[in-house]
């Protein structure tokens, strides 16, 4: 986005989102490798990879059935997530504070998305 001088695309979601995200696995990886942290890193890598794809059709000017649905997907992720944390914690599956973590993070990603998702989809369609 920067090098193609898109500088409008770069929003306080994007920015927020790569600049957290590496702490909470700094976390995961260096104090509690084992466990059951892969739910959200599958969940996460499936939404990425819809999510190039559609950058890939779109660089190549092809329609994509399913852009509209990918911050869908996104916030549903946060949700699937969230609840696996909870039930990770009352299970045993990680450390109750490293789920908790993972808790604060999906809560303020659903939140940040959400109002992202209003101001794209919601806003225009109700023009």
């Amino acid at each position: 986005m920067l090098c193609r001088n898109k500088r409008d695309q770069v929003s306080f979601l994007h920015v927020f989102h790569h600049a957290v995200m590496p702490w909470p696995w700094f976390l995961v990886l260096t104090l509690h490798p084992c466990g059951d942290p892969y739910f959200g890193a599958a969940f996460n890598s499936l939404v990425h990879v819809l999510m190039y794809a559609y950058y890939a059709l779109a660089l190549l000017r092809i329609p994509c059935p399913w852009k509209v649905y990918i911050t869908r997907l996104q916030l549903f992720q946060f949700v699937c997530v969230f609840v696996y944390g909870w039930v990770s914690i009352a299970l045993g599956f990680s450390p109750r504070w490293l789920a908790l973590v993972q808790e604060a993070l999906m809560a303020v990603l659903f939140v940040l998305f959400s109002v992202f998702y209003s101001s794209k989809y919601v806003a225009r369609a109700d023009a």
